[in-house]
């Protein structure tokens, strides 16, 4: 979190929460059966990205707030790594 320069914020807290096994498991799915109903599956790869950027991305912002839900209610009461990441905070800078 120090590279990234984000230590004591918010952003730090919540990261390492957002690349986990489930939310990959999830949004893999999700596209998935995106693609499984899209009729055109090929292009060129700039096509590909507007259609993600277009098509996919906003099909699943449901699944993003479930995710996001469901991450924030199992990960509620995990108070080390926000205490580990505010340290400089707990100091009193």
């Amino acid at each position: 979190m120090t590279a990234l320069g984000i230590v004591d914020t918010i952003p730090a807290i919540g990261l390492p929460y957002m690349a986990s096994a489930f939310g990959i498991f999830l949004l893999r799915q999700t596209f998935n059966r995106c693609r499984a109903n899209s009729t055109r599956r090929r292009g060129s790869r700039a096509r590909a990205r507007s259609r993600l950027a277009k098509v996919y991305v906003p099909l699943a912002k449901p699944v993003y707030i479930a995710y996001g839900l469901v991450s924030v209610s199992y990960h509620w009461n995990n108070f080390l790594w926000p205490l580990i990441v505010t340290i400089r905070s707990a100091r009193g800078r």
